[in-house]
C-alpha cells in the first residue's frame, strides 16, 4: 500500500522481452539499496527505454501541440520541433531480486519527553460546551491570565519518536496530537518550525480566544482558524513497529460528538509519512464541518524564514483570506497566482504585510509545498484533491512589514504556515450527515536537492528547468520510495519523452530529455509513472522558469 514501485517476476520478463525486441541488447539500470544515501543530493541517472506499456510516442514537425490557458491570454506556445535523441535508445532488462536480499531496516517508534518553556495558560481556561458538535471548548481567560503576571517554565510533555533510515518523525500527543518533528536525516534538518516557547496569542475561533503558535503539524476542527482541538490532549496508542511504524492518535472515545482519529504511518524503506484521516459525526444531526492540517515552517538553516523560501500552490489563481499589503485588493477577490501585476507572489519575503491565500477556486492538482531555495530544501504534502479541495498559504510578510514576533514567541522567529482542509476556502463549511465517516489519506514528505518544485504525488516530487545552451528541459527526481517502472513526460498534453527508473528513495535522479524550445510559464508540466506491478501515478502542476 505504501509504495507501488514493487518487482513483479512475470513483468520482468515481459519487459525483458519488449526491450530486447527494440533494441537488441541490454545493460545494468542504477539498483535499488536498503540504506539511505549518504547525501540527501546524491544524484543517479536514469536509462532511456521504450516503454513496454504505451506505444512508442509519434512526433511530426508539423503537429499543432494542445494548448491550454496560458496566464496572459496573448501568449501562444511555439511550435515544438521533433525531438532528437542524443543517443542510441537502451533496452535494459530490470535486475532480478534476490530471495534472500535483506529487508529495511526495521521502523523505530519509542516513547520520551521535550522539554519547552510554557506560559501558564493552562490554569485559566474556561471549559465551555458546544451543544452542536457535543464538545468541550476551551476559553482562556484573558483579564485573569495577564493580571497574573505571567512567565514561561520549562515543562516536560511526552513525546512518540517515529525512525526510519530516512525520516525521525516526532509526536506531541498533549499538544493536539500535533506532528512535532520531520526529520531529513541526511540533511540534518528538522523540516517544520518548533517554538522556543508555548505562549498564547488572541488568535484563533473567536468563541475560544487563544491559540497556540506551537509550531509543527496541527489538526484543526470542527471549525476553521484553528479549530477547538488543536492544542488540547488527544489519546496516542502505538499500534504497530517493525516493517511500519504506526501511532494512532484520537481526541476522543466519546460515541455521540464528532470525532477524529489520525493515524501516522512511517513506512521502512522510505522518505515519507502518512497520514489516515477519519472523521465521524456521532450526533443526531448533520454538522457543518471545517477540517484542515496546518503545517508550520522555517525550511533552511535558521530558525527565521528566508528570502529564498517559496510556496507552490496547485492552481493558478489565489483567493485572499486577510492581507495587510496595500497592493493588493481586499479579503475575498482573487488574483493571478503566482504572478500578478508584475510581482512573484510565491515569496513571502516579498510581502509588504501579511497575507493569507487558498488556491482558487480549489486545488487542481494533489500536491502543495514550501522550498527554500537557498538552503535547497522543502516540505511537500501530497492529497487526494477530490476529497480534500483546500489549499492554505500564510505568512507574516517581509522584514520591513512583519508583525511583532514577540506576538507568539520571545525568540524574534517567524515561520510560514501550509494548510489543507476539506473545502477551498474557509467560510464554506462541507455537510456531515448524522452517523456519517469521511475518510481520506495524504502522504508529507522532506524534499532536498531539486532547486525548487514543479509537481509532486504521493511517492515523490520533480522540478523541470530548461537548459538553453543544450536545448533540453532537465528533469530532477526526488524519490519519496523507490521508483520502479516508466516515467512518461509530457507537457500541454503532448509527450516529450520517456525513462526507465529504478531507484531507492532519498535519492535525487536527473534527466535531461532533448527538446526544440522552452515551454511556455504556466504550462502544464505532467509526468506519468507506470510502475511495473501495473500501478500508476500522475505527477502534475505548472511550469515556471
Amino acid at each position: 500500500m505504501h509504495s507501488s514501485f514493487d518487482i513483479g517476476a512475470i513483468l520482468v520478463v515481459v519487459l525483458l522481452a519488449l526491450c530486447s525486441a527494440c533494441a537488441g541488447g541490454s545493460s545494468n539500470a542504477p539498483s535499488a539499496t536498503a540504506g539511505p544515501p549518504s547525501s540527501p543530493t546524491a544524484v543517479t541517472s536514469p536509462v532511456f527505454v521504450p516503454s513496454p506499456t504505451l506505444p512508442a510516442p509519434i512526433h511530426t514537425p508539423t503537429s499543432t501541440p494542445t494548448r491550454r490557458p496560458s496566464p496572459s491570454p496573448t501568449d501562444t506556445l511555439p511550435a515544438q520541433p521533433t525531438p532528437t535523441p542524443t543517443s542510441a535508445v537502451t533496452a535494459v532488462q530490470p535486475p532480478t531480486p534476490s530471495p534472500t536480499s535483506a529487508p529495511p531496516p526495521a521502523v523505530r517508534v519509542y516513547r520520551t519527553t521535550a522539554t519547552i518553556a510554557t506560559y501558564p495558560y493552562q490554569d485559566f481556561l474556561r471549559q465551555e460546551f458546544s451543544t452542536q458538535y457535543r464538545m468541550p471548548v476551551w476559553r482562556l481567560d484573558w483579564d485573569a491570565y495577564e493580571s497574573s503576571a505571567p512567565r514561561p517554565a520549562p515543562r516536560q510533555y511526552e513525546r512518540i519518536v517515529m525512525e526510519n533510515a530516512y525520516l525521525r518523525v516526532s509526536i506531541i500527543p498533549e499538544l493536539g496530537g500535533r506532528i512535532y518533528e520531520c526529520s531529513l536525516k541526511a540533511a540534518g534538518r528538522n523540516l517544520l518550525y518548533q517554538n522556543a516557547v508555548l505562549k498564547p496569542t488572541r488568535w484563533g475561533p473567536p468563541e475560544q480566544g487563544w491559540w497556540l503558535a506551537a509550531g509543527g503539524i496541527e489538526f484543526c476542527l470542527p471549525v476553521e482558524e484553528h479549530g477547538y482541538e488543536s492544542a488540547t490532549p488527544w489519546q496516542a496508542e502505538i499500534v504497530t513497529t517493525g516493517r511500519e511504524g504506526r501511532v494512532r492518535l484520537t481526541d476522543s472515545t466519546e460515541q455521540e460528538r464528532l470525532r477524529a482519529q489520525v493515524d501516522v504511518i512511517l513506512p521502512a524503506g522510505e522518505a515519507r509519512f502518512l497520514l489516515q484521516i477519519t472523521l465521524h459525526n456521532g450526533t443526531a444531526s448533520t454538522l457543518p464541518l471545517q477540517f484542515w492540517s496546518n503545517a508550520m515552517m522555517s525550511a533552511g538553516d535558521s530558525p527565521n524564514t528566508a528570502p529564498s523560501l517559496r510556496f507552490f500552490l496547485p492552481a493558478r489563481q489565489a483567493r485572499i483570506h486577510s492581507t495587510s499589503d496595500p497592493r493588493l485588493p481586499a479579503a475575498g477577490e482573487s488574483i493571478s497566482w503566482p504572478y500578478w501585476q508584475g510581482t512573484d507572489w510565491s515569496f513571502p519575503d516579498t510581502w509588504q504585510g501579511w497575507l493569507g491565500v487558498f488556491a482558487w477556486p480549489q486545488a487542481e492538482f494533489g500536491f502543495a509545498g514550501v522550498y527554500d531555495v537557498s538552503a535547497d530544501i522543502g516540505l511537500v504534502r501530497a492529497f487526494p484533491p477530490q476529497t480534500a479541495h483546500g489549499v492554505k498559504a500564510f505568512g507574516f510578510g517581509g522584514p520591513s512589514a512583519r508583525l511583532p514576533a514577540s506576538l507568539w514567541t520571545d525568540d524574534g522567529s517567524y515561520y510560514v504556515e501550509l494548510h489543507g482542509g476539506l473545502t477551498p476556502a474557509f467560510g464554506e463549511p462541507q455537510p456531515l450527515a448524522p452517523g456519517e465517516q469521511l475518510r481520506w489519506q495524504e502522504t508529507w514528505f522532506p524534499v532536498a536537492g531539486l532547486h525548487g518544485l514543479t509537481a509532486a504525488g504521493p511517492s515523490g516530487a520533480v522540478r523541470a528547468a530548461w537548459n538553453a545552451d543544450t536545448k533540453e528541459l532537465g528533469l530532477r527526481i526526488w524519490p519519496a520510495a523507490p521508483l520502479r517502472g516508466i516515467a512518461v513526460l509530457s507537457v500541454d498534453d503532448r509527450e516529450i519523452g520517456r525513462a526507465y527508473l529504478d531507484n531507492p528513495a532519498g535519492r535525487v535522479i536527473e534527466i535531461a530529455f532533448p527538446w526544440g524550445e522552452e515551454p511556455m510559464a504556466g504550462s502544464l508540466f505532467s509526468l506519468h509513472l507506470l510502475a511495473e506491478d501495473g500501478s500508476e501515478e500522475r505527477w502534475q502542476g505548472y511550469y515556471y522558469p
